[in-house]
This record gives C-alpha cells, structure tokens and sequence, in this order.
C-alpha cells in the first residue's frame, strides 16, 4: 500500500483503515477506480489522533450512481461498522475525472462519505471542495494511481480566493 509515501503516515491503525478502503473501494467501482489519495492532516504533517479524521478524495472515471453507489454504500457499511476507532471518522469525496479537470461543479453533485458514516450518492459540492483538492495537488498522499499533478491541473489563487468567499458567505 502506498510504500512510496508509507514513511509519512506514522500510525499503524490508520495504515489498517487506508488499506481497508482501499481493498473495498476499488472493486466496488471497478473500471471507474482512477486514483486514492489522502489530504487533510494526514498531507499537511498536521495529523493529530486524538484529534483528526482521515481525509480521502478518491477521482472516478465516472459519476457514482446506480450500481456503483450500491457496491460503494455495502463497502462503507462494512468498513464504518468494523471496531477500528477511525472507522466512523472517515470523509470521503468521490470526485469524477471530467469534474477534476473542469472544475465546474456549481451544478453538478458527487458522492460523500461524510465523518459518522453517512454516505450520499449525490450531494452538492461545498464550498470548500477546491481548498481540498488543491491541497491533494500539492501534498496529497497517494494512496493508489498517479500523481495527483496529473489529474487535477493548477487552481489559481482567484480559484482559492472564490472558494474562501463562499465559504465565509456560508
């Protein structure tokens, strides 16, 4: 599991879960699996136990619905209900392919595993979805597929500015 940046996760239980995602995710969305990465703490080095959940932005090649978000919902179901303590402090954003390079996504939603384990094969994006992924480019922890630089270009600052104002007007 993603021995290029293994050093960087310090925490054995939290590799377990990664693994455990991993090991369901993939093959709940079969073909659509492009790329696991981490953000949040776990990127930034500010990962604290007591404290963080584990940040997860997972690119699909397509939108999750029908039968994906089935195997998707089962996958977390098992996961979330396993007696590891970060089970129920995951946050997963399912972001497709074609929403990562556009990054136009006023109108369209995604899936999202929210802390606690609710999952929702179709929500808005919230505001601060290009602060997540821009922390993904530039220091996400791959988790499996490529580098995060090859599928989600540049955000400029404007595109980080749009995003702080939305989330202050929220």
């Amino acid at each position: 599991m993603f021995a290029s940046e293994r050093s960087r996760i310090q925490h054995q239980d939290v590799n377990e879960i990664v693994a455990d995602m991993l090991a369901g995710v993939r093959p709940a969305l079969g073909a659509s699996f492009v790329a696991m990465y981490l953000g949040g703490s776990l990127a930034t080095g500010t990962f604290t136990p007591e404290t963080s959940d584990i940040d997860f932005v997972i690119v699909t090649e397509h939108s999750v619905s029908g039968a994906f978000a089935a195997k998707l919902r089962s996958a977390h179901e098992r996961i979330t209900g396993s007696p590891s303590k970060w089970a129920k402090k995951l946050e997963i954003l399912y972001v497709p392919m074609d929403t990562m390079r556009t990054r136009h996504a006023s109108t369209q939603q995604c899936a999202y595993l929210g802390v606690g384990g609710s999952f929702a094969a179709a929500v808005p994006y919230q505001s601060d979805w290009i602060i997540q992924i821009h922390l993904v480019r530039e220091h996400g922890v791959v988790v499996a597929g490529p580098a995060p630089k090859a599928l989600i270009g540049p955000i400029t600052s404007e595109d980080l500015r749009s995003s702080c104002e939305a989330i202050m007007r929220d």
